[in-house]
């Protein structure tokens, strides 16, 4: 209803002054995620209520636009692409965050770059990057100004046998990441000291995330029943479940800038379904249901939540759809939908036995 409201009043200014309507001013940057196609996928503006606003940093139709990371300032938008790599890898790309602007690449694509996040002062990007056997963590300083972007020599953080990935970086510069090795994996926080620690023993703990203003952390915790579930480590190590969905696996979560609200990707637990949204959990309300993030024309496929460094609407996101019954009526969208698209073939078909040329 506000943006028909909107257009309507666009279109009777525009008659009334017998000229085309003047340009829409670029919606304020919310939440930032990808929504997947069949032959790549892309990064989006949404709202609270999770209506799409525009598209972010146009790529080719093939590339792939994903995990998305604002700069603590809010001027700086990092994601990972494919941009010109095709299936050889991905790298760090950056743009100004703002709609219709230009991305250039942050990193060089002598590896596979992943998992970017921004240092509390905003001058630098910790990733996880492999070039041979093991994802290592790594840092490249970026420095924004007027003029442009001025990029440093990414340089590494660790090395040893297994894989770290998926940082997460404190007010105070200590980074939380995952790291597997020999099938076990932990939660463990390189210091600024350089010193390792390990917050969690495993086996199947995931994808750490720092809640802002505190000691803690959210993560994703394989639990005995086969699902992940998001899980909160307090700073006295103190573990506990924040939410137990039944169908799906919840991880990568990232909080808005208060720490109040919790965003994950859920994605089916079903290998034959593709089925993929965001999740998100009101912190200063535990009572409160898990709710999806969907927008208005239906449950499009979307993955990788990014709130920008701003203050969220907490009445819009209070009222959003419980997931489970979201989730349940997206699946039934998608099923009417595979119902039509047989539908419409099967009507080619026997258009095409009946001597008809052309497409429905």
């Amino acid at each position: 209803m506000r943006r028909a409201a909107a257009l309507a009043a666009v279109l009777v200014v525009a008659g009334a002054c017998g000229g085309p309507p003047p340009p829409a001013a670029a919606p304020a940057l919310r939440l930032a995620l990808t929504e997947r196609s069949p032959v790549g996928a892309r990064l989006v503006l949404v709202d609270e209520h999770g209506d799409r606003w525009a598209v972010l940093g146009r790529g080719a139709l093939d590339d792939r636009d994903e995990q998305a990371a604002f700069s603590p300032d809010g001027r700086w938008l990092a994601f990972v692409s494919t941009r010109g790599r095709g299936d050889r890898g991905t790298s760090l790309w950056v743009m100004p965050a703002g709609v219709g602007a230009t991305a250039v690449r942050l990193t060089d694509g002598t590896g596979t770059d992943v998992d970017p996040t921004w240092t509390a002062d905003g001058r630098a990007v910790v990733f996880a990057r492999r070039r041979d056997a093991w994802f290592e963590l790594w840092q490249v300083e970026v420095r924004g100004a007027d003029a442009g972007l001025a990029v440093g020599t990414p340089r590494q953080l660790s090395a040893g046998r297994g894989h770290r990935v998926s940082p997460s970086v404190s007010a105070d510069g200590d980074i939380a990441y995952q790291e597997i090795d020999r099938g076990v994996s932990r939660i463990a926080i390189l210091g600024r000291d350089g010193a390792t620690v390990f917050a969690t023993d495993g086996p199947a703990d995931v994808t750490p995330a720092w809640r802002p203003g505190t000691a803690a952390l959210a993560f994703a915790r394989r639990t005995p029943r086969g699902g992940l579930d998001l899980w909160l480590l307090e700073g006295d190590g103190a573990a506990r479940s924040l939410a137990e969905l039944p169908d799906t696996d919840d991880s990568g979560p990232r909080w808005s800038r208060d720490g109040r609200w919790l965003f994950a990707t859920a994605t089916s637990r079903d290998p034959d379904d593709d089925f993929a949204a965001v999740v998100y959990l009101d912190a200063a309300d535990p009572a409160a249901p898990p709710r999806m993030l969907r927008d208005r024309v239906g449950a499009i496929p979307r993955q990788g939540p990014a709130p920008a460094a701003v203050d969220l609407d907490a009445r819009a996101l209070a009222a959003g759809p419980a997931f489970t019954p979201a989730v349940a009526e997206a699946r039934r969208e998608r099923a009417r939908e595979r119902e039509r698209a047989r539908e419409r073939a099967a009507a080619a078909d026997r258009l095409a036995d009946a001597g008809v040329d052309g497409a429905l």
